[in-house]
């Protein structure tokens, strides 16, 4: 090949280089105009709430950090990017009130975001299957396990006068405050468990009746209570004399765990 017709290959091919470098953000910047159908998708039979709590922690192990989250009318939208920099979208729709459909989009033309979008959809559809698998093994073993209520934790700015309330309406005698927990004064409840009446222990704190449901692996209670989409706002702590406890908030309710 002679010397010029090598320099005309040769630009010709950096022009195509050029012009793939200069597309190829673009399909990051707008996607809608390259991408149609997501790249992988599936179909639970679980409710939409069900498949939407277990989305931001699969995505968080595969370093995909949620900017955003959108949601309406039958169905929730996560807007993330990835630690390459890809614009990741999460969209699930409730086909039924049982059964949800997945879809994920990333934009980047490369077998990696095909690969990626294909490993966030394993890793939503393993944290459905293993929620599923612990709430079987929960109701497996559970057999005729009681619900109990161990600990009624009240907190209130007036103590005496919730106390006074509770020993005329109900016989309740209330001892002296336990320093275990937060100086509440308490009184037992039947099958061992106490109620406790406390005031708030910082200027923040906002007067709550909080139920610690008595658990046999408050640690496993825990984990079961964060894959159903509960939020940990104390984790398991020990009391000495009383037990182990844990809160964990979900949709606006404080909920406690008790494990003796």
């Amino acid at each position: 090949m002679k010397h010029g017709a090598f320099a005309r290959s040769t630009a010709a091919f950096l022009l195509q280089a050029a012009c793939l470098a200069a597309w190829l953000p673009g399909c990051a910047a707008y996607p809608d105009k390259h991408f149609i159908d997501p790249q992988d998708s599936r179909d639970f039979d679980q409710p939409l709430e069900e498949i939407e709590s277990h989305v931001p922690s699969a995505l968080e192990r595969l370093g995909v950090i949620v900017e955003r989250q959108e949601s309406g009318k039958g169905r929730s939208s996560f807007h993330a990017t990835s630690a390459s920099g890809l614009e990741v979208l999460v969209q699930l729709e409730a086909m039924t009130t049982r059964k949800t459909q997945l879809a994920v989009w990333v934009y980047g033309y490369s077998n990696y975001g095909d690969w990626l979008a294909s490993e966030i959809a394993d890793a939503i559809n393993d944290d459905v299957d293993r929620a599923i698998e612990r709430a079987a093994e929960q109701r497996s073993t559970q057999g005729d396990h009681v619900v109990q209520i161990y600990y009624l934790e009240i907190v209130t700015r007036d103590v005496d006068g919730v106390c006074a309330v509770y020993a005329a309406a109900n016989g309740m005698q209330f001892g002296d405050p336990d320093a275990g927990l937060g100086n509440a004064r308490t009184a037992p409840l039947p099958g061992g468990g106490l109620v406790g009446v406390r005031a708030p222990l910082r200027e923040t704190e906002e007067p709550v009746v909080r139920p610690y449901w008595l658990v046999d692996d408050i640690e496993a209670a825990v984990a079961a209570a964060v894959d159903a989409g509960g939020e940990i706002a104390h984790p398991p702590l020990e009391i000495p004399g009383h037990g182990t406890f844990a809160i964990y908030f979900a949709w606006g309710v404080d909920h406690g765990l008790w494990q003796r």
